[in-house]
């Protein structure tokens, strides 16, 4: 394992811990100053617009069931670190299954911190 996919796995453990708790700052430590936080909805640029407008965290669906097999890091060299994952949502009353995306997580790291994040998930 690199030093990269390590940050990487290490940055994953502190998103866990901050959907359980809704505490943030242990994410927000891994993020350079210029982070630019990526998603097809959207650009964040500077860890003040990720502070001030990224919501997440803490916030369980009612009616869904959600499973994820996440798959391993890839080091593609240069800071850069990309995974694959798949998420399974269920109607928790039936068990149907309501959505299966593909996510897809790319991390640009410079200097131990996260400068880029690109996250997009696509239905399966």
């Amino acid at each position: 394992m690199s030093v990269d996919t390590e940050t990487a796995e290490q940055f994953v453990a502190a998103v866990e811990v901050a959907f359980k708790t809704g505490d943030r700052d242990g994410v927000y430590a891994f993020f350079a100053d210029d982070i630019e936080y990526t998603t097809p909805h959207r650009t964040l640029r500077g860890l003040s617009e990720v502070r001030e407008k990224l919501k997440w965290g803490s916030q369980e669906k009612e009616n869904l069931d959600v499973e994820v097999e996440d798959g391993e890091w890839h080091d593609l060299g240069s800071g850069h670190v990309v995974r694959e994952s798949r998420m399974v949502q269920r109607w928790k009353e039936t068990g149907e299954v309501a959505a299966i995306m593909r996510i897809s997580l790319e991390l640009w790291i410079r200097d131990g911190k996260i400068a880029r994040l690109e996250r997009v998930a696509k239905p399966e």
